[in-house]
Formats: C-alpha cells, sequence, structure tokens
C-alpha cells in the first residue's frame, strides 16, 4: 500500500487590512497538520484590486517567506480568498433528458447536469472568471422539488445554479502575481462561502441563515437555506467607514480613528465604566493636533449612527421576498467584534444574531478562534471537505468546449 504522505498546501486570505498564509500538510481520510502560520500588513491592495504591484508583491512575498521559514519547507500549492471584489451572482438552468423510461441518478448524472448549464449570450466566458457553481434548486419530472436527486429513478432533471463570477483580467493580474513568487493556484474562492463554511452548523444551513463577513472596507454576504449556498454579495462598505464617520465628526486624522474604534469600539468584558472620558487629538485650525475630550458612552453613540446606516444598507440588498428567507444571521470578520452592532442588526432585520467564531477544527487551535480568522479557516475546511467528497468543480467546466460537450453526450447516449 502506498503511504499518504499528505498534500502540502497553502491557505492565503488576502484582505484590506493583512494577509494571513496558513501552510497545512492535507490528508484524505487522516488528521491533518497546522506547520506554520504568518500575516503581515497588505501594501498596494484596495478593494480586491492590486493598485501598486511592487507594494502589494512585498508584502505577499514577506507573508510568505516568513511562512515557508516556519515551516522549514516551501510551497508550491496555494488556495486562495477572493476578497473586496465586484462579484457577479447569476442563476442559470440546466436541463437532463435521459433516453429511457427511468433512469436511476448517480453522482456522475449530477455532474453532468453541470457541464449542461445553458450560458446565455449576455453571459461573456471571455470576459468572466467562474468561482462557483453551486445548485439552489433541483426540479424532477416537471412537477417535484427535491434536496438531493441522487438515487431517484427519473425522466427529467431540471436543476438551477448560482454561477459566481469576478472579471477574467483581475484574476488574470493576480495570478500573474502569484505565478512569480512560483505559486500554483488550485483553487480561488469568494469570502462570503469561505466565512460561511467556517462559521455555520448544519441546522443554520438549513434553516435559512445570512453570514455577513465585516471586512475593513468591505462586507460579504452569503445566505444558505435548505443547506445549499443560495446568494452571495460583496458591499463596498465595512469597518473603515466606521472610521470615516468618527474623522468627520471629531475632526480628527485616520490613525487616531482606528485607534479610538479599535480601543473603545469593540467588545470589552462586561463592568466596563462608559461614563468615563477618553482623551484623543483634534486637529485644530492651524493644522496642529491637540487633545480633547469625551465621554466613552458619547463615542458609542456616535459610532450606534455609521452602524445603522450600514447595516441599513445592508437589508436594502435584498428584495422584500427574499428578507422571509433570512430567519438568522451570523455576524464575524473583525468588525463583528464591534460594540453593538448584533443589536442592531436584530433590530433592523427583525431576527436572531449571534457573533461566530471559526467552529473548532483540531487544526487550527485557540489561536484562531476569533472572527477575524473565519475566512483562513474556511478555506482550510473547503479543501478538506473537497478531498474527501471530490465534486465537479467550477475550472474543470470552464475547460470544457462545444466539440467536447457533443461528442461527451453522443458517446454517452447513443455511442
Amino acid at each position: 500500500m502506498k503511504l499518504d504522505k499528505g498534500e502540502i498546501i497553502g491557505f492565503i486570505d488576502i484582505a484590506t487590512t493583512k494577509i494571513i498564509i496558513a501552510i497545512c500538510r492535507c490528508f484524505r481520510n487522516a488528521p491533518s497538520k497546522l506547520l506554520s502560520v504568518s500575516e503581515v500588513e497588505t501594501q498596494g491592495f484596495k478593494n480586491g484590486e492590486v493598485v501598486n504591484y511592487s507594494m502589494f508583491v512585498q508584502s505577499l512575498n514577506s507573508a510568505l517567506e516568513m511562512a515557508e521559514a516556519s515551516a522549514g519547507l516551501n510551497i508550491t500549492d496555494v488556495i486562495i480568498s477572493l476578497s473586496g471584489l465586484r462579484y457577479k451572482s447569476n442563476f442559470f438552468q440546466s436541463v437532463l433528458n435521459f433516453p429511457f423510461e427511468t433512469t436511476l441518478v448517480s453522482k456522475r448524472h449530477v455532474k453532468d447536469s453541470v457541464n449542461a448549464i445553458d450560458f446565455p449570450e449576455t453571459f461573456d466566458k471571455e470576459k468572466e472568471y467562474i468561482v462557483h457553481i453551486n445548485p439552489v434548486k433541483y426540479i424532477v419530472d416537471d412537477d417535484r422539488e427535491v434536496d438531493d436527486p441522487e438515487g431517484m429513478f427519473i425522466k427529467k432533471l431540471s436543476t438551477t445554479y448560482q454561477v459566481i463570477s469576478v472579471s477574467r483580467s483581475t484574476i488574470k493580474n493576480l495570478k500573474s502575481i502569484l505565478d512569480g513568487l512560483s505559486l500554483n493556484v488550485k483553487k480561488f474562492v469568494v469570502n462570503s462561502y469561505a466565512s460561511a463554511v467556517s462559521t455555520l452548523i448544519k441546522d443554520e444551513k438549513d434553516l435559512g441563515s445570512l453570514v455577513i463577513d465585516i471586512g475593513a472596507s468591505n462586507l460579504y454576504l452569503a445566505l444558505f437555506e435548505n443547506n445549499k449556498f443560495m446568494f452571495n454579495a460583496s458591499i463596498p462598505l465595512g469597518g473603515n467607514i466606521l472610521n470615516y464617520h468618527l474623522m468627520h465628526h471629531l475632526n480628527i486624522t485616520f490613525p487616531e480613528a482606528e485607534r479610538l474604534k479599535k480601543q473603545y469600539g469593540s467588545i470589552h468584558p462586561e463592568g466596563i465604566d462608559f461614563s468615563k472620558d477618553i482623551s484623543f487629538s483634534i486637529i485644530d485650525d492651524n493644522g496642529s493636533q491637540i487633545r480633547s475630550n469625551m465621554k466613552k458612552s458619547d463615542l458609542l453613540s456616535l459610532s450606534n449612527g455609521a452602524l445603522l446606516s450600514i447595516v441599513k444598507k445592508i437589508r436594502s440588498q435584498f428584495p422584500a421576498n427574499a428578507l422571509s428567507h433570512i430567519q438568522k444571521i451570523i455576524l464575524t470578520g473583525g468588525g463583528a467584534k464591534t460594540i453593538g452592532i448584533s443589536d442592531l442588526f436584530a433590530d433592523v432585520f427583525n431576527c436572531t444574531v449571534r457573533v461566530a467564531n471559526p467552529l473548532t477544527s483540531d487544526v487550527f487551535g485557540d489561536r484562531f478562534n476569533k472572527p477575524e480568522y473565519s475566512t483562513l479557516v474556511g478555506l482550510f475546511l473547503d479543501y478538506k471537505d473537497s478531498l474527501e467528497h471530490p465534486v465537479l468543480n467550477a475550472k474543470s467546466v470552464e475547460k470544457q468546449n462545444l466539440l467536447k460537450k457533443l461528442k461527451f453526450w453522443y458517446n454517452k447516449y447513443f455511442g
């Protein structure tokens, strides 16, 4: 028997404020092992785009060198999170008509359904890079919706798929940088999906739960219902908007607003005295910084104004009929630790809200049991699941051309 030495994989979470790299030895049927982790400040990267090539390469290479040195080896294969990009989420149909009176649906047929997706002419594969293809509805024999058609005798399978894509040029630029660092991208994963994978329990996936990862510059939304990934969005609002709100109302610099947010705007132990004054530097008429004071309770009230506008903006993204599907909200990401934010979401959406750490993993210990590591842990959990339950992925679909599809169908049913 061949010894399973495992795969060495680098999981890379590239966000607006920091790059995190975790190197793991992954086994198909055995516990995986975390070899090293590195974190560096992100430079030259904004809203999912590289805005300064040399600065970004320097910060990414720095994180890579630190992780590799700690692990004592070099990596080639990586899984990358896509943060801040302008995702496109479309719903396309696929129909399989079986030639026999009834056919027993197998995993192969479900995979064939992906290959049979009817992409409209408006979807330009030359410009769009497909990241995820997720089934959201199965209809058998035109009249019955099922959660999973596998194992059923049917004559027709109609499937609705959510196809998530991003600009191919953006992916091309990012891949060029990764190629320059001798890194092979095994898979891209949208931030919202990774965060949902690491925070949702099974009952929440069935119930109708909206996961909101609150990053520095963006909010990443993922809706699960009936154990299916139903909706995905990225909104250009995040923790930094609170900084700008404080800058405007207190006449302070961005670094000072960031300090106030981190020191007084995050979750603290019970018993904190909000009646006490806090000190900060404001900008006077001459451009100099002078000291000023305000009560902690006043700062919290000021912050809530900005947060309320963010929460209402999120709610406005959903049509009225979609809101009824949101039974629970799970907040994660660094911004989820902001004081009072869960109460605001509960009031605006009128549903249960919880702040989530990543689910317990034997690989990632207590150090990573914090909302800001949800994406990183989700990248690992998603890949581990793909090893144990391999499925047809988006990349394999992109490689299909019309001639191959015609040959495939002809040989299968008439050859």
